[in-house]
Order: structure tokens, then sequence, then C-alpha cells
């Protein structure tokens, strides 16, 4: 079979029933449906279609059931596309679900039962599936995602069923099959489940979970997952990376990580659900369900690559998770997480300063705090108003304080927070972004300041040095927009999009030397800062000269 004609077949039915007015999800189900349908309800799909359409369904069918495994790669790369377009996050990446595979497969055998309770379009138990006889069962709360897992396995010519239900549900109600091995990338975000809090507890779930009001469905997801494992069965998550650093529910950590020996924790780069519009930060575990006994290691990777952008498109880098399985499967232990008894994980670092030099941690010899926003009423548009730095102000290289919108607050509020005032020599930088990779990215040192003063926004962290450090601020300024300095804030990124916080960032370490010339360099840097004032001074001037007399044409022409 040709499989590049198919992939065109698929998307121009696709294209076909998107100009009918079918939604994403619509179309893609319709063409799910033509592959598990036989006899007269295939025919009556077909007549739903144009006639182009239907010619086009027609060839691709017949063409894609000769050669199963193909047509199910280019039905996969039809989901791929379409997940980026409004289908939806069901899929798991394909470079993850291989990874998945990789690490799980070695372990499966014919009478070995694969459970996805979380399964969408059946990627997951579609890598697994491949080479074996694995017993293999989805769940899935979405009728219609249901319906094209099912045309994923007849297309794959696998053998697994898909339960269509609410998998919370199915397990409050006792109905999850004990099985010997978990894949699943549960849904992220707030919980959407019939199951009531009281019959989850009867399940099992973890009393911090039952305790909240919403539980946050990675959570019980994950419990879920633990709970429907044989003892020293083996599970394989993607999650995002809060369940691992959320503060609140280290309780939760200490529960679960107590019963769940993890082998490996994978973090995933930032454009790994990018093109799915999931989270930024996201991580796989992989773990046998038996009891442990914290403090515990584990073997930790980082990702660099998954093959795409953040756009979904290939990148000059390729993916870096098949080499990661391969550590994983041989024991591999070049990098540890700590398991701490509260809860808390303890990341490694991926720098090498603490090998080459000495280092201080930040708030040894910095004061780290974050600024605040005002309530509406408080933005005063007034020029001599104290100003407000905001994330847009922060250039990378100097704070212009040029006028923009919002960038004043009034008098009362600027005196009610005087313990955020700003001062020339602070160290500010962006401490909240849609994403995580936006954090630290722009790191300046405030050489100036208004007359009226200044305070920094609530996205914005400032790094202020203790009186009489050794610690130059020019010199902590570069560390800091160094790759090394850059890649320490990036570890301290926490939640599901991009937040730092003062108490991380103060932990973050510097070396004792520079390793360059200091006076040089400050030397250096503050030349270039007169230089830059010296160039707003100039640019002023010349617009003060120029609009004037442009204002008078104006009014002369009025």
């Amino acid at each position: 079979m040709d499989l590049i004609a198919v992939r065109r077949r698929f998307g121009r039915i696709h294209d076909e029933l998107r100009n009918a007015g079918k939604n994403p999800i619509e179309a893609v189900e319709l063409i799910a449906n033509l592959f598990v349908a036989t006899g007269d309800e295939r025919e009556r799909l077909l007549q739903e279609l144009s006639p182009r359409a239907s010619h086009e369904a027609a060839l691709v069918i017949q063409e894609a059931s000769a050669a199963a495994g193909n047509g199910a790669i280019a039905f996969q790369e039809l989901l791929v596309s379409e997940s980026r377009n409004g289908l939806g996050q069901y899929l798991t990446p394909l470079p993850v679900a291989q990874l998945i595979a990789q690490v799980v497969t070695p372990h499966v055998d014919d009478n070995t039962l694969v459970l996805d309770p979380f399964c969408g379009s059946g990627l997951l138990l579609e890598e697994i599936g491949r080479g074996n006889n694995a017993r293999l069962l989805g769940i899935e709360i979405n009728g219609s995602v249901a319906t094209i897992a099912e045309a994923f396995a007849k297309l794959s010519n696998r053998t697994y069923r898909v339960h269509r239900a609410d998998a919370f549900w199915v397990w409050s109600a006792g109905e999850v099959p004990q099985a010997d091995i978990c894949v699943t990338n549960p849904p992220f975000g707030a919980l959407a489940t019939v199951a009531k809090h009281a019959d989850l507890r009867e399940a099992g779930a973890a009393p911090e979970l039952i305790r909240m009001d919403a539980i946050p469905s990675e959570l019980l997801g994950l419990d879920l997952a633990v709970a429907s494992l044989k003892e020293g069965g083996i599970v394989a998550i993607v999650l995002p990376q809060s369940v691992l650093t959320n503060r609140s529910w280290r309780s939760y950590r200490t529960r679960i990580f107590s019963k769940l020996r993890l082998d490996a924790v994978v973090s995933l780069p930032e454009e790994t659900f990018a093109p799915f519009k999931g989270v930024a930060k996201s991580c796989l575990l992989v773990g046998h369900r038996e009891a442990v006994t914290l403090p515990h290691s584990v073997p930790y990777f980082r990702s660099a690559s998954v093959g795409y952008d953040n756009t979904g498109r290939p990148s000059s880098s390729p993916s870096d998770l098949p080499d990661i399985g391969t550590a994983i499967l041989s024991g591999a232990t070049l990098s540890l997480a700590r398991l701490d008894p509260d809860g808390t994980i303890a990341f490694p670092s991926t720098l090498t300063i603490e090998s080459r030099r000495a280092t201080v941690a930040l708030g040894d010899v910095a004061h780290v705090f974050r600024g605040k926003n005002p309530p509406r009423d408080d933005f005063f548009e007034e020029a001599d108003a104290p100003w407000l730095l905001k994330v847009g102000d922060l250039e990378g290289s100097f704070v212009s304080w040029r006028e923009r919108p919002r960038c004043h607050v009034r008098p009362q509020f600027f005196e009610r927070n005087i313990a955020l005032h700003l001062a020339a020599g602070d160290i500010c930088l962006t401490g909240s972004a849609h994403r995580p990779s936006y954090i630290g990215l722009k790191v300046d040192l405030l050489d100036e300041l208004p007359d009226v003063g200044a305070m920094p926004s609530g996205e914005v962290l400032t790094i202020r040095l203790r009186p009489g450090v050794s610690v130059d601020p020019v010199e902590l300024l570069f560390y800091l927009r160094s790759a090394e300095g850059y890649g320490q804030i990036q570890e301290l990124v926490r939640g599901s999009t991009g937040h730092l916080y003062p108490r991380d960032l103060s932990t973050l370490r510097l070396p004792v030397e520079s390793g360059f010339d200091r006076g040089e360099v400050t030397k250096l840097y503050w030349e270039a800062a007169a230089a830059f004032r010296s160039y707003l001074a100039l640019e002023s001037a010349a617009k003060a000269r120029a609009l004037p007399r442009h204002e008078d044409e104006v009014a002369s022409a009025g």
C-alpha cells in the first residue's frame, strides 16, 4: 500500500467533511465509523458523504484494510493533525507513547492485562500491543473518541476493548480490573466525573484527595492507576509536573510514593504538549506497586527534545526519548531525585557548577521578593505618579521607563507598599508567564529609577543584594543571564504554566567566583548604561523638536 496516498485520501475525506459543516471531532468520528461499520451500516455512512468523499472513502477503506499497520499509521497522523485543530487533547504525543512502550513492553507477554483508564484514541494501547498478544483494555468517557479508538484498533489489527464510561465512576463502583500494567495519560485540570466523594473513598481513594472539595483529575488519575495494579504491577503515567512540585500536595505524595516505587521520572520539554493545547510542564512517571520507605532516590532524566517544536513541526534536534528509554531499561542512575518523608521532591541539577567551584545560595546574599498588582482603581494615568514595573518593561538589556498603558499607580497605593519600593541596583526578572521558558528569559539590573519612584508588578521578582556581601550586582546580573543561570532558574519553575516563587529562587546556587574579570565587566556595563541613557535623552530631544512643528502643520491645515 502507498502510505503517502492513503494519508492524502484521509486528508481529502476530512476536508470534505469539514467543508460540509462538521466540526473536527465529528469529521474524524465519521471517518472512524467508516472503518468500524460493515455491510449496510457502512453503505449508509458512505451515502452521507459527498460523491467525491464517498469515492475517496471507498478507496481508502480498501487500501487501508489491505495493510492494516500502515492504515493505522495514516489514521494516527490524521489524529495528530486534528488534535491541534480542535479535536481536543485525546492523544498522548507519539514520541511519549513510544517511550512508554519502549520501557513497558519487555514486561509484556500473552497473559498480561494492560489497562489504560483514560485511553482517548487508543494510541498507548496501540503502541503497547505491537508484536504481542497482550490483553488490552481501555476506558474512555467520550463516546466519539471511543469510536475513534475502536477504529484505530481495527486499522492496526489489534484486539482491544474500549469500555465507554467514566473511569472514576467505574473505579468507585469497584469495576476496574486488577491489571499487570497500567499506562495512561489522565486528563489535566478540573475534575469532571459523576463519581461521588463517598464512593471514591470506599474505592480506596487517598484521604488527602477526599478532603478536597474539587479533586484535581491528575491526582485522582494517579491514585486510580496505582489502585488498579496488582502487587508488583507496573505503571507508566504522564502527568503535569506540578504533581511533583505543588507544595500543598506534599502529604498526598508521601502516601502515594510510599506504595509506588518509582523506577524513573522523565521531565518532558515544554513543547511536548504545546501542539495539543495542553500543559507546558509535564513528566512521565514509571514505577512498580510495592511498599517503599522514604526517603527514596529515583533515577531522573530531563528530555531536551521530543523531535518537534512548539507548533508541532519537526525540529532540528531529534527526539532524545529513545536514548532515555534505553537508559531506564539499563538501570542507569546518572542523576537522582530524592523523595523525602514529608513529600518534598528534591530534583538534581543538570549544572556542573557545584563540581567545578564553590557556590553560595542566592538567599544567603540577597533578599528576593515578588511585586504586587494594584486594584483597578489604583492604576493612575498621571505621568508624575509612581511607576509600576511590568514584565513588558523588562528588555534583557536596560529598562527605559518609557510611558505605556497602565504603568503608573496612585501615590497612596505606592506608599502602602513601601517594602516593595525598587532601588537602583535591584535585579528584576519575570516571575510568572504563560510558558515556563519565558521565566528568567529577561533579567535586568535597574541602573536608574524615575524620580517619582517605582515598584514591581505581581509578575516580577526582584533580587536585592544584602549590604556588605562580596557579590557585585553586575556579576550577579550576567550570571543570571548566562545559560547556566537560566538553566537553574528553569529548574525552579513550578506549575502547569510558569511560576517562580521567591523562596525557590532563593535556593539558586551562585558560584563564589564568577570566572571573568569582574572589574572589566563592571566597567563596560556602566559605560553601556551611560550610553543607553544618553541615547534616550537624544531621542527625546529629537522628538520634542519634531513634534511641535508637526502639530503646527496640522493646526494650519485645519
